[in-house]
């Protein structure tokens, strides 16, 4: 059971959930709230994330997660309830378990290579009761080559820093036809998006978009790019 914790009267992001989403049901809220208090917990024990209050985590990465799903549910045409969804390179578990906890009926996958990361994910959903979640620690160019994992989901989602074309590489692979990967981003220059754009073709993608967020204060990301598998690719 998920006690309300200390902290939680009024979060930056529960107005702003129930804007974009709908009215937020009590329990998630204090899903969100106690997952916030978890990350800061084992924040003073290993270096889960460089945010160290709980306004930030509330509004960088909750908040950030929020808008994300928004943005998710407007690009896909049909209810999310169904289908599933890789969040790769998790770290503390953003943006999948937000998602799993304010779309139940996602089925997500979080790709985590650092193992105290990974053990992280696994106590929240174990302590969040997440059925509809998972973590596996892992690289994501070496879970990709797996049958269990290669074109077995309809939306992906990297918000690692790195290159735009990097991300796709790492994404694509994982998405089944007709799924959809979103990378959020910074500003982009034009021969970043030239590059990933080229990339994609040989991937079996298409760019299909690059939409603007609403802003964060102090969040660097203020994009995200759309892709669209339209092709299978060949295992490497």
């Amino acid at each position: 059971m998920v006690v309300a914790p200390s902290a939680s009267q009024s979060p930056a992001w529960h107005a702003a959930s129930s804007a974009v989403l709908g009215e937020l049901a009590p329990e998630k809220a204090l899903q969100l709230a106690f997952y916030r208090d978890l990350i800061l917990t084992w924040n003073q024990k290993f270096n889960l994330t460089g945010l160290r209050t709980g306004e930030a985590v509330d509004s960088r990465l909750i908040l950030e997660s929020i808008r994300f799903l928004e943005c998710i549910r407007g690009r896909i045409e049909q209810p999310l309830d169904g289908l599933s969804l890789i969040d790769i390179g998790s770290g503390a578990g953003i943006p999948g378990i937000p998602i799993s906890i304010l779309d139940p009926g996602v089925e997500v996958l979080m790709v985590e290579a650092t193992g105290k990361k990974a053990r992280f994910i696994q106590e929240v959903i174990a302590q969040l009761d997440l059925p509809n979640a998972r973590v596996e620690q892992g690289r994501a160019e070496e879970l990709a080559r797996s049958s269990e994992h290669r074109e077995a989901f309809d939306i992906a989602a990297a918000r690692a820093v790195g290159p735009l074309s990097t991300l796709l590489e790492l994404s694509l692979p994982f998405l089944k036809l007709g799924g959809k990967g979103f990378f959020p981003k910074g500003v982009l220059d034009t021969m970043e998006v030239s590059q990933a754009k080229a990339g994609s073709v040989e991937l079996g993608a298409n760019v299909a978009a690059i939409l603007a967020l609403p802003e964060i204060a102090g969040c660097p990301f203020t994009q995200v790019v759309v892709a669209d598998k339209i092709e299978h690719i060949q295992a490497r």
